[in-house]
């Protein structure tokens, strides 16, 4: 009941203060090299309130099913979209990976910062890139019609972020980071704390480690 009510005031709140959402989030299917064999999608750009229903008719388009990998390339945007990503992608049984594509079946770094923290979250498994990054800052309200309304607007997206933070099964200390981060800046969250905080649930990256100690890949992992 608590998200239906979020989502009825989706417009009156914003994550990445000052950032013009000028185009929605896309979903695009990757479909070389290891995920000739694997559902993958690159999710790539600005959250706002388009990008949920985006995910949806992409998913019912592409028919992608339990275990689908969804890379994450996004700055972030409107934190309550965020959320409802999130709760979408576990809803239907998807992974998630902070990485991006070159366009040509591999993958590069990328940056999943702000509201996409919330989208990440959402995945049954999670992992990302060693060069990847992972950022987290204050939840900001944009143009609120008074100084007590902000407030209170402001504490009530923090509620419905412990919330998703916790019902994903991520750790409150990533909250906790992010609330010690003004919003005008960003706090990248090293590898260490994306462990501590659960933010990731398999500590590996998308290929075999050239060293011969047999390190998993996160695509051999989540067969």
């Amino acid at each position: 009941m608590r998200f239906r009510v979020a989502l009825a005031v989706l417009g009156l709140v914003a994550g990445l203060a000052g950032a013009p959402n000028v185009r929605a989030m896309t979903f695009e299917r990757v479909t070389a090299g290891q995920c000739a064999q694997r559902a993958c999608v690159l999710a790539k750009g600005p959250i706002d309130n388009r990008s949920v229903a985006g995910l949806v008719a992409f998913a019912r388009e592409a028919k992608l099913g339990e275990g689908s990998i969804v890379f994450l390339d996004s700055l972030g945007g409107d934190h309550v979209a965020g959320i409802a990503l999130g709760r979408e992608i576990r809803k239907r049984g998807f992974d998630t990976f902070v990485a991006g594509s070159d366009g040509r079946g591999g993958f590069v770094k990328s940056d999943c910062a702000s509201a996409c923290v919330y989208m990440f979250v959402g995945g049954v498994r999670r992992g990302a890139a060693e060069d990847s990054r992972v950022g987290v800052h204050q939840l900001a309200m944009v143009n609120p019609k008074s100084a007590p309304e902000g407030v209170t607007n402001a504490q009530w997206l923090m509620g419905l972020a412990a919330d998703h933070i916790q019902d994903m099964g991520a750790n409150p200390q990533l909250l906790s980071l992010a609330l010690k981060t003004p919003s005008q800046a960003m706090y990248w969250l090293s590898r260490r704390e994306l462990r501590a905080g659960r933010a990731i649930t398999l500590d590996v990256g998308l290929a075999k480690r050239a060293d011969g100690l047999g390190a998993l890949s996160f695509f051999e992992v989540t067969q």
